[in-house]
């Protein structure tokens, strides 16, 4: 009894150590629990993350065929822009040319028929 009497101190520090360690881990607890969620949710976030980065890659494919595009429209636009000059132009060769026939069958269908055939034996029997 004298014994036990002598080792209630120490035991009682012991007690008190075990609590207080008991303490510390159940404060620890919620950090651990969120942890490990967060370690069972790496994987589906690395998932995700090379989804986005395939999304990424598509869109930057996209991109440059658009720009690409957008540059031949803009080519096309200047060189339409430098050809209204030349197309007033030729409309008004087309008319010029239109007229110049209408002329020309005006005084094909006015001279005598025979006249080309005496032009050229005038010609011949010079």
């Amino acid at each position: 009894m004298k014994r036990m009497k002598e080792n209630v101190p120490s035991l009682t520090k012991e007690i008190e150590r075990y609590k207080e360690k008991q303490q510390r881990v159940l404060n620890v607890k919620p950090i651990w629990d969120e942890c490990k969620r967060i370690e069972s949710e790496i994987p589906n976030l690395e998932n995700k993350k090379q989804d986005l980065e395939q999304q990424v890659r598509d869109l930057q494919d996209d991109i440059e065929d658009i720009t690409s595009t957008v540059s031949v429209l803009e080519t096309d636009a200047t060189l339409a822009s430098k050809s209204r000059s030349d197309v007033a132009l030729y409309e008004q060769c087309q008319k010029e040319l239109k007229k110049l026939n209408e002329q020309i069958e005006k005084l094909e269908s006015s001279r005598d028929p025979d006249a080309r055939g005496k032009i050229l034996t005038f010609i011949f029997n010079i």
